[in-house]
């Protein structure tokens, strides 16, 4: 049975909303609803409430309530995760879903908000080895040969500095794909300024994904996107993507929004309904901070205008799709939007798969959680040549458990789970507590994405059941399955032509 202290109670744009905590329900409820249901949660008697808003309507919401069911949780216990990180620990396969390789820690660029420190370096500059790439590779196929489908990121700094080692990754899998019988591709995030003619065909050859970083148009990609002389990247930016839509190279575009931008968002807007790229993934720079130190951070007043923007963003793209407009930037971050809320109803305990499903190798072959923690040598998990240290892992996740008791508490936990490990990690290796102010910010984005989905499909069901498909188009077993139509195409032409 539902009890009052399993909802979370709110109002969004002159509605009233209740929000089951155990499983994630959303439900409108009306103004009488909403004052008895909370003036409850306070402690006031029915009597009380019964002279406020009379009998009838007293019972009526207590009767509607009693109708709901506590449902089961859609968060996980502490026993349940700490026995599944036990299994984690024993067994001898990996959980990998997606290998990050650090191909190159160096970059062509000086991008001033890089988290890789100076040049993408990571506090170790250098290049991934043929050998070290290859260790990498056959580890991470030998302990996953339970899983069907595995996907390697080739990253940086930016990894067209050796794409040498790229061309033979790919070219080695060709070679043995059929003995091992199963699925892997591959993808790479680049900042497009080294792609050539040469390269261009192999990606489109081998059907490699390609993320390019690109913030908007020039004048707020140059602000921080700078080259080795300071001068803005954009114009080599774009000259790269002309070449790979020469070679029908399918490409997204990941655009970081710093503090700068708060104000400028709808330029951003603009440029990629101009530009019409396939994904616009849109993140911001960091984590919120409450003393700024760059003109790049994000304090939590800019974090609030961009959640507001991506508010608005939503809203109007179910007007454009209703109108057959499905290739808006707009419309872009409603399906992304909707495969985001699909990651959260997966069966995993925490936001991310950092040191689990996803991990990231270095340049020398170490394992870390992911590409953030690459260079802190206190969270490092062992390395390609010896495996994984799993007791390592396991305490590195008991760790953040530990240091996220205000978790426990929060109504948006099963939403949240936890947030981002790197977010709450310290250079000694150890974990600590988001600010009050900063989860306020995320609850606040919380209520405004539960009203919205809620608003929208009370407004037309029919508008969401006959756009399944557009709206989960980024969906990872959506992309996946492209994936391989796209790879099957691409062979039957060859064979035509040989």
């Amino acid at each position: 049975m539902l009890m009052f202290d399993d909802v979370k109670l709110f109002e969004k744009n002159g509605m009233r909303f209740m929000f089951n905590i155990n499983n994630s329900e959303s439900y409108t409820i009306s103004k009488v609803a909403y004052n008895v249901i909370r003036s409850l949660q306070q402690g006031d008697k029915k009597s009380e409430l019964v002279k406020l808003y009379g009998e009838d309507n007293v019972n009526n919401v207590l009767d509607s309530f009693g109708t709901l069911e506590r449902g089961q949780t859609s968060g996980h216990t502490r026993e349940e995760i700490e026995k599944s990180l036990e299994d984690f620990r024993l067994s001898e396969n990996n959980n990998y879903v997606e290998v990050m390789l650090m191909i190159a820690q160096d970059c062509n660029l000086r991008c001033d908000y890089c988290y890789g420190g100076e040049s993408g370096r990571f506090n170790n500059r250098g290049k991934m080895s043929i050998k070290t790439a290859e260790v990498a590779f056959d580890y991470a196929l030998k302990t996953t040969s339970d899983k069907k489908l595995l996907k390697f990121l080739f990253f940086g700094g930016e990894p067209l500095l050796n794409f040498d080692v790229i061309k033979h990754l790919v070219e080695k899998w060709e070679k043995e794909q059929k003995q091992h019988g199963r699925e892997v591709y591959f993808t790479m995030t680049t900042n497009a300024t080294l792609i050539t003619e040469e390269i261009a065909e192999f990606f489109n050859r081998h059907n490699i994904q390609i993320t390019i970083s690109i913030d908007g148009p020039k004048e707020i990609h140059d602000k921080f996107r700078v080259g080795l002389n300071g001068s803005g990247s954009f114009d080599k930016v774009m000259a790269g993507i002309k070449i790979l839509r020469k070679h029908d190279v399918t490409f997204g575009v990941r655009t970081t929004i710093t503090g700068a931008e708060s104000d400028d968002l709808n330029n951003i807007t603009n440029f990629f309904n101009e530009n019409k790229f396939y994904m616009n993934y849109v993140v911001p720079v960091n984590y919120p901070v409450l003393d700024k130190q760059n003109p790049y951070d994000l304090t939590p007043d800019d974090l609030l205008k961009i959640s507001h923007w991506q508010n608005d963003l939503l809203l109007k793209a179910c007007s454009e799709i209703e109108d057959t407009e499905t290739d808006s930037f707009e419309a872009k971050q409603l399906s992304i939007t909707y495969s985001n809320i699909k990651k959260r109803e997966s069966p995993h305990y925490f936001r991310c798969g950092a040191g689990n499903w996803l991990i990231t190798v270095d340049i020398d072959g170490n394992f870390y959680p992911c590409q953030r923690f690459v260079g802190m040598k206190s969270f490092m998990l062992g390395n390609v040549f010896d495996g994984q240290d799993k007791d390592k892992t396991v305490e590195m996740y008991s760790a953040f458990i530990e240091a996220s008791q205000n978790c426990l508490s929060c109504w948006s936990r099963n939403l949240c789970r936890k947030r981002c490990f790197h977010m709450k990690a310290g250079c000694d290796g150890g974990f600590s507590d988001l600010p009050t102010e900063i989860c306020d910010i995320y609850r606040d984005n919380y209520e405004s994405a539960i009203a919205f989905v809620k608003l929208a499909k009370q407004k037309n069901q029919a508008f969401f059941d006959k756009n399944q498909n557009l709206l989960h188009r980024y969906d990872t077993e959506k992309m996946v399955d492209d994936y391989r139509k796209e790879l099957e195409n691409k062979q039957v032409a060859e064979e035509s032509t040989s």
